[in-house]
């Protein structure tokens, strides 16, 4: 087991992050709120999704 799977909940969760923290960064700088909060939502769906397919409990379950 690498350190990376020790620190996911599931696989790719890193990634995942990475590319909202990414979208995060260019609203704050040319977007608007109302975009972030699109983007957090469909970040939450996919999580959930995430965490479903990997036998998990949800992030709000933890």
């Amino acid at each position: 087991m690498s350190a990376r799977d020790q620190l996911e909940n599931y696989p790719g969760e890193l990634a995942m992050l990475r590319g909202v923290l990414g979208v995060v960064r260019t609203i704050a700088q040319h977007g608007d709120l109302t975009e972030l909060r699109r983007i957090i939502a469909e970040h939450y769906a996919d999580e959930r999704a995430a965490y479903e397919q990997a036998g998990r409990r949800t992030v709000r379950d933890v």
